[in-house]
């Protein structure tokens, strides 16, 4: 245990991973201070509210608990997104060669037009 002691299951801010308790102060609000304060109970608070409130502990643990299922179904959120992205891809490039193909088909079909039409010119000359 880091410095302090331990208090109704309560522990000081001091002994919060200080990352985790920047993370939490910051997604609280920007006005938020660290301290440490007594509540009614004699318990220790370990953050003090700009409106005066506190939070103890183990609130500032059920939400970084909170916040890491967040990141996680943010992180699942954006995988899925990725593989809709790489699926939307995969349908353009599929699209564009369905239009290059039928551009060649478009092709074909005006080489047999002009075939026909050779074959009917010279079958009408053979008639004459």
């Amino acid at each position: 245990m880091i410095a302090g002691a331990r208090t109704a299951g309560i522990i000081q801010m001091s002994e919060i991973n200080p990352i985790c308790a920047c993370l939490v102060v910051t997604l609280l609000a920007a006005e938020m201070a660290l301290t440490k304060v007594n509540d009614k109970t004699g318990a220790y608070r370990t953050l003090k509210l700009a409106a005066g409130e506190t939070m103890s502990t183990d609130e500032v643990l059920a939400n970084q608990k909170t916040i890491i299922s967040n990141q996680e179904t943010i992180q699942a959120n954006q995988e899925k997104l990725n593989e809709m992205l790489s699926n939307q891809q995969t349908i353009i490039s599929n699209q564009q060669s369905i239009l290059a193909n039928q551009e060649k088909l478009d092709n074909v079909v005006a080489n047999q037009e002009s075939i026909l039409a050779n074959q009917k010119e010279i079958l009408s000359r053979l008639n004459k």
